[in-house]
């Protein structure tokens, strides 16, 4: 796996879950607010490739976390190592604090809460 792909990917999700995103619907409306986004999408949708696989994994969760910490996104895919096929997984990003993120990947089906099979911490830099 392409370690800048993986992160230019997650970044771009964890964008949704820092405060000031300026996102707009239309040219010439206001930005919204983090609580404006909330409100306003119902699900959020995010999609994965990688120079290790010719495959693209989407996957797709509600918007149900009120305060925006957490998002929690489910797909299926096909393991190439294993030959299995509709794999469920869960892809968790969660907000730690004002400069932090966690990234998470759930395999579903390990066990019957399924099992994480990588974490990724990030860390904002201070400037200076």
């Amino acid at each position: 796996m392409n370690a800048r792909t993986l992160f230019a990917i997650v970044a771009l999700a964890a964008l949704a879950l820092l405060p000031g995103l300026a996102v707009s619907q239309e040219q010439g409306e206001a930005p919204l607010s983090q609580e404006e986004m909330m409100a306003r999408w119902k699900k959020w949708v995010m999609s994965w490739a990688d120079t290790s696989t010719t495959a693209l994994y989407v996957a797709e969760g509600p918007v149900s976390d009120p305060t925006g910490m957490t998002m929690s996104l489910y797909g299926e895919l096909d393991e190439f190592l294993t030959g299995e096929c509709d794999k469920p997984f869960r892809w968790t990003i969660r907000k730690d604090g004002e400069d932090k993120f966690t990234f998470e990947i759930w395999d579903l089906g390990i066990g019957a809460d399924g099992r994480k099979v990588m974490e990724i911490g990030y860390t904002r830099r201070k400037a200076g």
